[in-house]
Formats: C-alpha cells, sequence, structure tokens
C-alpha cells in the first residue's frame, strides 16, 4: 500500500469513529428527553392515576 492509501484510510476511520460519537451523543440526549418527559407525565398524573385504579380495585 501506498503512504497516499494509508493517509486516506486514517482518514476515514478518524471520521467514523467522530460520527460514531457523535450518533451515541445524539442518542443520550434523546433518551434524556423522554426520560424528562415520562418524569414530568408521572408527576403531572400520577395522582389521577392512582385514584382511577384505587376506584377499580374497590369495585372488583
Amino acid at each position: 500500500m501506498s503512504q497516499e492509501s494509508d493517509d486516506l484510510i486514517q482518514r476515514r476511520f478518524k471520521q467514523l469513529m467522530v460520527e460514531h460519537g457523535q450518533g451515541l451523543i445524539e442518542y443520550a440526549l434523546l433518551l434524556m428527553l423522554v426520560a424528562f418527559v415520562v418524569f414530568a407525565l408521572v408527576i403531572a398524573f400520577g395522582g389521577s392515576v392512582g385514584q382511577l385504579y384505587s376506584n377499580i380495585v374497590r369495585a372488583l
């Protein structure tokens, strides 16, 4: 292999590693957003859902 092809391979490998790292960060941010939304929904509707569940259990 020539020096030029080695350099090309190394540059492409580095580019793939950067893109892979960016993808992981994007997934982590998306996961944090989903967790925040679920947490907010539990805070907002947790009491009413618990009351509904209690009413259903009492009716049985």
